[in-house]
């Protein structure tokens, strides 16, 4: 006499391991995006910090804020292997584009509000490993605002939304390159702007400093 599993004993078991995986794959899948978003961000915030170190040397000056209102952009592409420029007439196919609304749009850290646009319309450009960055600048003298915002996985994958994905630096006057909400910084209440209840069309700008220094921020992200 030999033993062995009947035919429904087999089905309810197969079945209740297909209910187990439904349950968690989802959330493996979404904590190796994440993992994979955090590198990006560590690796991208290097490489910047990098080419504007190079640049200074280059050019014998330290690039602070008020660096040059849209010149930034088109001098600091020379210091990466770009992907694609994002000037000429195919640019929306792989940039961000503020008022293309068939294109992909950027959203606030809860998904609520779309992105300021002004915070990201002052040149682009794609890195060879798919980042895209994005600037801001503006104003004058002590007032100057210059943000550089990397989607740290391209336009074209999602979340798509401040301080999930999209990050945001800023150089200060001083010629510090800060990731924004560290102190020193425009943007640096939390409630505000890196909250999963502020209806702030900037909400998640604050976000990056904690990304970079909070080991379980990316365990920890709203739904």
């Amino acid at each position: 006499m030999k033993n062995a599993f009947t035919l429904a004993e087999v089905l309810i078991t197969l079945g209740i391991i297909g209910i187990v995986a439904a349950m968690t794959l989802p959330g493996i899948i979404n904590d190796t995006r994440y993992a994979e978003i955090q590198t990006s961000l560590k690796k991208n915030y290097s490489i910047t910090q990098q080419a504007l170190l190079q640049m200074y040397i280059d050019e014998g000056q330290v690039i602070k804020a008020d660096y040059g209102n849209l010149i930034l952009e088109s001098k600091l592409k020379n210091y990466f292997k770009l992907g694609f420029d994002c000037k000429g007439i195919d640019y929306r196919n792989i940039c961000w584009h503020p008022s293309d609304s068939t294109k992909p749009q950027y959203y606030t850290f809860n998904g609520q509000t779309k992105v300021k646009n002004s915070v990201l319309d002052d040149g682009a450009f794609v890195t060879n490993d798919g980042s895209l960055y994005l600037f801001e600048n503006a104003g004058g003298g002590t007032n100057h605002t210059t943000y550089i915002t990397i989607d740290t996985n391209s336009i074209k994958k999602r979340p798509n939304q401040l301080g999930k994905d999209l990050f945001t630096f800023q150089i200060t006057n001083e010629g510090k390159f800060l990731p924004m909400g560290a102190p020193g910084t425009h943007y640096m209440d939390l409630e505000t702007y890196c909250s999963a209840s502020s209806t702030s069309d900037l909400n998640g700008i604050a976000c990056t400093y904690k990304a970079l220094t909070d080991k379980d921020y990316f365990k920890n992200l709203p739904k």
